[in-house]
Protein backbone atom coordinates (compact mmCIF):
# COMPACT_ATOMS: atom_id res chain seq x y z
CA UNK A 1 0.00 0.00 0.00
CA UNK A 2 2.99 2.51 0.42
CA UNK A 3 4.37 2.03 -2.66
CA UNK A 4 0.94 2.61 -4.60
CA UNK A 5 0.89 5.67 -2.45
CA UNK A 6 4.16 6.87 -3.20
CA UNK A 7 3.33 5.76 -6.86
CA UNK A 8 -0.24 8.23 -6.58
CA UNK A 9 1.70 11.10 -5.40
CA UNK A 10 4.42 11.06 -7.72
CA UNK A 11 1.86 10.84 -10.81
CA UNK A 12 0.44 13.57 -8.74
CA UNK A 13 2.95 16.00 -9.33
CA UNK A 14 4.32 14.42 -12.52
CA UNK A 15 1.49 15.47 -14.19
CA UNK A 16 0.49 18.97 -12.29
CA UNK A 17 -2.90 17.02 -11.34
CA UNK A 18 -5.26 19.74 -9.67
CA UNK A 19 -7.16 16.86 -7.93
CA UNK A 20 -4.82 17.25 -4.96
CA UNK A 21 -6.00 20.62 -4.16
CA UNK A 22 -9.53 20.83 -3.14
CA UNK A 23 -12.18 23.20 -4.63
CA UNK A 24 -13.27 26.07 -2.44
CA UNK A 25 -15.91 25.60 0.01
CA UNK A 26 -18.43 27.65 -2.77
CA UNK A 27 -18.38 25.36 -5.30
CA UNK A 28 -18.73 22.15 -2.91
CA UNK A 29 -22.27 23.67 -1.44
CA UNK A 30 -23.09 24.35 -5.18
CA UNK A 31 -22.18 21.04 -6.42
CA UNK A 32 -19.61 21.83 -9.31
CA UNK A 33 -21.97 24.71 -10.51
CA UNK A 34 -19.83 28.03 -11.05
CA UNK A 35 -22.33 29.93 -12.54
CA UNK A 36 -25.59 31.21 -10.65
CA UNK A 37 -28.55 29.49 -11.39
CA UNK A 38 -26.18 26.48 -13.32
CA UNK A 39 -26.61 23.37 -13.27
CA UNK A 40 -23.93 21.13 -12.31
CA UNK A 41 -23.59 17.29 -13.98
CA UNK A 42 -25.20 14.73 -11.46
CA UNK A 43 -23.27 12.36 -10.14
CA UNK A 44 -23.66 9.36 -11.44
CA UNK A 45 -25.11 6.33 -9.06
CA UNK A 46 -25.41 2.34 -9.34
CA UNK A 47 -29.32 3.56 -9.43
CA UNK A 48 -28.93 5.90 -12.46
CA UNK A 49 -28.54 3.35 -14.96
CA UNK A 50 -31.58 1.59 -14.36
Amino acid sequence: MKRLRSVLEKWIVDTDDKGRTPEPPEVVATKGATKPGGNAKPRLTPDAAK
